[in-house]
């Protein structure tokens, strides 16, 4: 309740001084503007109405507003003064989260910036290993980079000044927000918790898809360029929805110094061989993909010597270290067979598969960088390749025991506590291939 100094000495810190007396601050009470209804202009409005958001007069709760919620306006003040302050550390925090938006949309245009001269050098390499005719495609396919970048970047320089806009318009409520505070002024506290807290305007920023250019040789030897914009394989730096903002921690932080778990062994203590039984997801596969009973080996039935099928495997690799085994039961003709780990979703209609994983194919290329040929990592039908992927290295490493040769792939932070699945992409009618989960496996001298 609220009382005069008089009452409240003779009562509250008299005969009930166990009373805890909040002080208002009562200067404001000279500020309140005098009701602006008929016959009521003599009246100072001493009180809020809380349902129609109307300072009013004694008479009018009696009249007008007698159903209505109704707070002194001091009280309608401080529980306003409140709501503003709450409401400015909430705003500060949203305001933290879109300024390391706008941050990472900056790192997304340097790297869609750096891969497409990376890619444009690529290009130029593999233009002059051709012949003179090819000049033109090559050119066409540049001019094609270059246009894309400049679209993805003026895509996203749209919506980070949507941003920066919105933060500007946060900062001139937050300055409006303290000024009132600052001032105890009780009219600009209400109305600021009535027009900024109470009614916010709308905030919905839509983070666009990006692609990134890769180029390489197509197939036919009359379009030996080709370039294909894939969206970002890792959406940690653009999520869609405001609300779910996910903001990538710092580089440094992705390698913790902290004693690893041993092979064998995951991050939660249980035995490897319990926690890696897994097998080929039967609701995870292209068209052209059959899978044995036991699910296990998969077996392609391409029509069309350039038709490429993937399958996945049923877990997600997310910690630890997995190790599985490859076997090439059947490979028809020269067409590869690609092993490795990939992200989900993953597109069973893209023409080239393989560009969505990290792994290698049969005929001895790294992928999705399709480097040159390793004669070593080639296999045939009948051998195996050894596969390694730690999650908390980010890195998938391969053994081929028929030549002796190992390497490896560091994925990096698009591997580090992130899912990862089996997937294994096969070409040509016939192609066989048989996977085996093991608990871990070794090079022997």
């Amino acid at each position: 309740m609220l009382f005069c100094r008089g009452c409240c000495e003779l009562v509250h810190q008299g005969k009930m001084r166990q009373h805890v007396v909040n002080t208002l601050d009562v200067s404001v009470q000279k500020q309140l503007p005098y009701c602006i209804t008929p016959g009521h202009e003599e009246y100072r409005c001493d009180l809020f109405c809380q349902d129609t958001n109307e300072f009013i007069c004694l008479l009018c709760q009696a009249e007008q507003h007698r159903h209505h919620q109704c707070f002194p306006t001091i009280k309608a003040a401080h529980l306003a003064k409140e709501e503003l302050s709450e409401w400015i550390a909430h705003t500060n925090t949203r305001k933290g989260k879109l300024k390391a938006v706008v941050k990472s949309m900056d790192i997304v245009m340097d790297t869609i910036e750096k891969r497409a001269e990376d890619e444009l050098m690529n290009l130029d390499e593999l233009l002059n290993a051709l012949i003179d005719k090819l000049e033109q495609q090559a050119k066409m396919v540049s001019d094609k980079i270059v246009e894309n970048k400049i679209q993805e970047i003026n895509k996203l320089c749209r919506v980070r000044k949507e941003i920066v806009t919105t933060i500007a318009n946060m900062n001139d409520d937050l300055a409006r927000v303290e000024r009132a505070i600052n001032q105890s002024d009780a009219v600009e506290l209400i109305l600021c918790n009535v027009e900024v807290v109470k009614q916010p305007p709308p905030l919905t920023i839509h983070l666009p898809q990006y692609t990134l250019p890769v180029v390489g040789p197509d197939q036919e030897l009359g379009q030996c360029f080709s370039v294909d914009f894939l969206p970002s394989q890792d959406p940690v730096f653009l999520d869609p929805v405001f609300q779910d903002i996910v903001i990538p921690p710092p580089v440094e932080d992705l390698h913790p110094e902290k004693i690893m778990p041993p092979d064998g062994v995951t991050r939660i203590g249980t035995g490897v061989s319990a926690d890696y039984e897994w097998a080929l997801d039967v609701l995870e596969k292209g068209d052209f993909i059959t899978v044995s009973t036991n699910s296990l080996i998969a077996t392609t039935n391409c029509n069309d010597v350039y038709e490429q099928s993937a399958i996945l495997g049923n877990v997600a690799m997310d910690h630890s270290v997995w190790y599985w085994k490859v076997k090439m039961l059947n490979l028809v003709g020269s067409k590869q067979v690609c092993f490795g780990v990939t992200r989900k979703p993953f597109d069973h209609t893209n023409p080239k598969p393989y560009k969505c994983m990290w792994g290698w194919s049969s005929n001895g290329c790294a992928l999705p960088s399709y480097e040159t040929r390793n004669a070593e990592a080639k296999v045939h039908s009948g051998d195996e390749v050894w596969l390694k992927l730690d999650c908390d290295l980010g890195r998938i490493e391969a053994y081929w025991p028929a030549t002796g040769m190992s390497g490896n792939i560091d994925i990096g932070v698009k591997a580090q506590g992130k899912q990862l699945y089996p997937v294994f992409v096969l070409a040509r009618r016939g192609n066989t291939v048989q996977t085996e989960p093991v608990k871990y496996w070794e090079i022997q001298d």
